[in-house]
């Protein structure tokens, strides 16, 4: 996985720093009532081609982190991995894939309902409050 974030230059992410990448191999070698961090897996004969680290838990899939081996990209195999799991949903006990924020062709391809939600970073106190001031003033005049 991490030489596909390297390839499409995402160096910095969560599987490059070593107490993410600690926390990610507990997570995908434990497991618990109702709380997994299944890694799905697709091989072309004996080569890996695509791979998939995400969290399961109350029948919600979280989809994390998503890979492919870019020399099959003409294959989609992240699509083919995709349809596998969601195939295979009722017997992983899936009854719901979250792909999280951010736009992505195989998102809307694969879901069935969307939900848009809003994000908001504030500073504490008197600096806070005024930094919400704008986006106060266009909720209160924007209906």
């Amino acid at each position: 996985m991490r030489n596909q974030y390297a390839r499409t230059g995402k160096e910095g992410a969560a599987l490059y720093q070593a107490d993410h990448q600690a926390f990610l191999k507990a997570l995908a070698s434990g497991q618990s009532d109702g709380f997994s961090a299944p890694l799905s897996v697709l091989y072309c004969g004996d080569v890996l081609i695509a791979a998939h680290l995400g969290l399961l838990g109350g029948g919600r899939l979280h989809y994390w982190f998503p890979v492919y081996e870019p020399g099959h990209a003409k294959y989609s195999p992240g699509k083919v991995l995709l349809a596998e799991i969601m195939k295979r949903s009722e017997q992983l006990g899936i009854q719901v894939i979250d792909f999280g924020e951010g736009h992505a062709d195989y998102k809307e391809a694969a879901a069935s309902e969307t939900h848009e939600l809003a994000k908001v970073v504030m500073a504490w106190g008197a600096r806070g409050a005024a930094s919400m001031l704008p986006l106060r003033w266009e909720w209160r005049f924007s209906g």
